[in-house]
């Protein structure tokens, strides 16, 4: 689900850049997008709903796990397969699921799928090879590990996708589904990169008081970014003053080339100076945008970024990003977890694990720097109390 890049390093050192540069930027600007949301709310029309709506996201869209469930089904041996542990959309859920794990008594083996097809198929044969009682698959779409989620399948080893889409999901041709079970965060996989969009078209809306001039950048292979975009498209056509001036397509092969993509966000900059907008659609691609952006020095440019890493809480705080429509890593991997036991217990139906999003800008939520944020529910202990009955 999450970006096939090979890029952690690369990004960080675009991050580091661009935070030194961006010493001019002004903490200001972020607080009057902030102030704007604000001042929307009392009024009316589709700012004031909109505003509405990311006043609420402020506090947290998620809501307690489902309490009710099996006993931990103790002395399993679990395969983690992490669509690459250099990307931390990938190896924070990872890491949830350790955590997890020693909750519920498992042992747990983590390979790191390198971020490409390959490895993923590699990192879920040795598991089927190693007679694993379980493998969960971290953002690895079910299309791009098919044969192996096959062979799982074969070997009736159980499988779970955790901030994944299966191979029956409408945008791959409705095929047969391979993971056993998928983590529910609110809804379906779909319904929860749609929702991401329209988060962030609200925000989009609120911020601009209604007259947001928008370049989208998008991933057209990725289907979370499909989702994504469709959402966005869908919520900020009900702004009837809000517009999409351009949208610039970000490709896999650019993705790993940071000079290619950092071009081509420099190039929409200055071809559209009515842009106030700068619709981002995940952090990495943010993190290899950030020079991009500082070196518009665009005052009023509003920039939505994505999953709320440590990197993105710098660049708010620098003045470069005004925003972040977060998602709480740790607990996708605790619902990963939840999911397999689940599973493991003959109950593959996953009720609402309660992962969902939040807004975070320079006057809402952002933590202190070097310290990641923390949702207000305390999922581990609803997790672990229905794990001890």
């Amino acid at each position: 689900m999450l970006k096939q890049e090979k890029l952690r390093a690369a990004a960080v050192a675009v991050v580091a850049l661009s935070l030194l540069a961006a010493g001019c930027s002004s903490e200001s600007e972020n607080a009057n997008a902030a102030a704007a949301v604000e001042g929307n709310a009392a009024g009316s029309g589709y700012s004031a709903e909109a505003s509405k709506a990311v006043q609420q996201a402020y506090e947290g869209l998620y809501t307690e796990p489902t309490a009710d469930g099996p006993a931990a089904q103790k002395g399993k041996n679990i395969w983690v397969v992490s669509c690459s542990q250099a990307l931390p959309g990938c190896s924070e859920p990872a890491a949830g699921i350790e955590e997890a794990a020693k909750a519920l008594d498992w042992n747990v083996t983590v390979v790191d799928g390198q971020a490409t097809p390959a490895g993923y198929n590699s990192a879920i044969r040795q598991a089927v090879a190693a007679k694993a009682d379980g493998i969960i698959g971290v953002a690895i779409d079910c299309a791009y590990a098919t044969a192996a989620l096959q062979d799982a399948k074969n070997a009736k080893i159980p499988t779970v996708g955790v901030y994944a889409y299966d191979c029956d999901d409408p945008k791959v041709n409705g095929g047969e589904a391979l993971y056993s079970a998928l983590i529910n965060n609110n809804g379906t996989p779909g319904e929860f990169g749609a929702l991401w969009g329209k988060l962030k078209a609200q925000y989009a809306a609120a911020a601009t008081s209604g007259e947001a001039k928008i370049i989208q950048l998008t991933h057209p292979e990725f289907l979370v970014t499909q989702y994504e975009v469709e959402g966005y498209n869908a919520e900020i056509a009900k702004c009837s003053t809000c517009e999409v001036v351009a949208t610039v397509e970000i490709t896999a092969q650019d993705l790993g080339s940071p000079a290619t993509t950092a071009q081509k966000v420099a190039t929409v900059l200055q071809q559209h100076p009515e842009a106030n907008v700068l619709e981002v659609p995940d952090d990495t691609t943010l993190a290899l945008s950030a020079q991009a952006i500082t070196a518009a020095n665009r005052s009023n440019l509003t920039v939505v970024g994505g999953e709320g890493y440590p990197s993105t809480f710098d660049l708010i705080r620098e003045g470069v990003v005004t925003s972040a429509v977060a998602i709480p890593a740790n607990w996708l991997g605790w619902s990963g977890a939840d999911a397999m036991n689940r599973v493991l217990a003959g109950q593959p139906e996953i009720p609402n694990q309660g992962v969902s999003f939040q807004i975070i800008d320079a006057e809402h939520g952002l933590p202190p720097a070097g310290k990641g944020w923390t949702p207000s529910v305390d999922y581990k202990a609803s997790f672990t109390r229905s794990w001890n009955g």
